[in-house]
């Protein structure tokens, strides 16, 4: 029988680590980042880049089994 979730771990990077820390959640199958980010919201002025398994990865990016997401922020200024 067939798992009907998925593992992943979540990792904020920058000021988010402390927001988001790192941890393990349970999703169900056919979840995408776009759902991630849902459950992690941020400060709607932010704009962040989200990774999978260190690669860069858009909002309807499947999540698998074991993915390891990163959750970037993008900072702008000079």
């Amino acid at each position: 029988m067939r798992n009907p979730s998925i593992s992943i771990t979540i990792e904020g990077a920058g000021f988010l680590r402390k927001k988001i820390g790192t941890r393990t959640i349970v999703m169900p199958p056919g979840s995408r980042v776009s759902d991630i980010k849902k459950q992690f919201p941020v400060d709607t002025d932010l704009r962040v880049i989200v990774f999978v398994n260190r690669k860069k990865a858009s909002d309807s990016h499947a999540l698998h089994n074991g993915d390891l997401i990163s959750i970037v922020p993008i900072f702008f200024g000079g």
